[in-house]
């Protein structure tokens, strides 16, 4: 009977426990150094206030809970993020008038872009839509 239940809420192919640890702490690990290295790049002092967006989260759990996709590779976690955050920021610019269109663009134009440049990473779609509502 427990055996079931455990099997019910962890799936037919559970991840061991020595991997679930080494995600769980290479991610809280990882998060923190982000945002320590960006709010001190980027405010030029050195602070316990994290300078993150939220979708660094979603590519944490990619990073470091499923590093062997082809959407966890760095290529994928660099390139996606940045190019999604500059194609937000920019239809931001474009249609600052029509924030839901320049919401909407931000999202496609980010998917073309990645997919074209082969750097596809599904938390880009969330870090230009971010950017183009944050920018206007």
């Amino acid at each position: 009977m427990n055996s079931r239940f455990s099997a019910a809420l962890r799936g037919r192919n559970p991840v061991r426990l020595a991997d679930i640890w080494k995600s769980g702490l290479g991610a809280t690990i990882g998060v923190s150094i982000t945002g320590f290295l960006a709010h001190t790049l980027v405010n030029g002092e050195v602070s316990a206030t994290p300078l993150l967006a939220a979708p660094i989260g979603a590519s944490a759990v990619l990073a470091f809970a499923v590093p062997a996709s082809p959407l966890a590779q760095p290529r994928a976690i660099l390139g996606g993020n940045i190019i999604s955050a500059i194609i937000g920021v920019t239809s931001a610019l474009a249609f600052h008038e029509q924030p839901v269109l320049a919401a909407g663009v931000a999202v496609g134009a980010a998917i073309m872009a990645m997919s074209l440049l082969g750097c596809l990473h599904p938390p880009g779609g969330a870090v230009a839509l971010g950017a183009s509502l944050l920018a206007i």
